[in-house]
């Protein structure tokens, strides 16, 4: 008290501005860790939710897989009778019958939609994380590509053919020439094509999860911020 008596009146005011500026530096430091904390638990549940979806995304993709290597059985067996020319009509009307079966994966996208559209993915700073999410929602696009090319090939192609000479009520084969008909191993052949080009991109999207697992924010979804110093607030990431 008598060092601040001893001042002169300008320094005393210099002295007490000081002292407002020290509180005003404390108390944005304070209010940016505060804030900082919480973007952190925020993204911390983004990646939680990521990876639960990840994990869900792959079950389905593993079970279209199975789906797909099977249809892709039948597809064989069938073309590998026609190039025999087998007279198994019970066969043939087996296995097409078998391939009206048409299943694909749902692909689970709220954990990424609530990211982006609520405008939380910015403060994901790593450009190489950012960057892994963003990828791995376009490949599912392009796994969906595929299979809506498959979906229209079936309903453009295979099932007419189906309908107009399958005996769909009692399941009776047809005429053997139904399946000696250069439209009926053409639309065969073309299904296999969507299966191959579905069950490429399927592995192709299994290995790219199996690549993201590995990462740091699935095995340990937190924040890339590590927790401010006491003394000084680390930047938001």
């Amino acid at each position: 008290m008598k060092l601040l008596k001893s001042l002169p009146m300008g320094g005393r005011h210099l002295l007490d501005l000081l002292v407002v500026i020290v509180g005003i530096l404390v108390a944005f430091q304070l209010d940016t860790w505060n804030q900082d904390r919480g973007h952190r638990k925020l993204l911390t549940a983004h990646y939680e939710g990521l990876s639960a979806e990840m994990v869900a995304n792959r079950a389905q993709l593993e079970q279209a897989t199975r789906g797909v290597e099977r249809q892709r059985a039948l597809v064989d067996s069938i073309l590998s009778m026609v190039g025999a020319q087998s007279e198994d009509v019970a066969a043939f009307n087996n296995y097409t019958f078998r391939l009206l079966r048409i299943d694909f994966p749902y692909i689970k996208r709220n954990a990424y939609q609530t990211l982006v559209t609520s405008g939380d993915v910015r403060l994901i700073k790593d450009y190489e994380r950012k960057d892994q999410i963003i990828s791995l929602y376009e490949f599912y696009d392009y796994v969906e590509i595929a299979d809506k090319l498959h979906l229209e090939s079936f309903q453009e192609y295979f099932f007419p053919y189906v309908m107009a000479h399958q005996d769909m009520h009692r399941g009776t084969p047809p005429d053997l020439s139904t399946y000696r008909d250069r439209a009926y191993s053409n639309t065969i052949a073309t299904l296999r094509y969507h299966l191959t080009v579905r069950l490429s991109r399927y592995h192709k999207c299994l290995e790219l999860l199996d690549d993201v697992a590995q990462s740091d924010w699935v095995t340990t979804p937190t924040d890339e911020a590590a927790p401010p110093p006491a003394t000084k607030p680390a930047t938001v990431e």
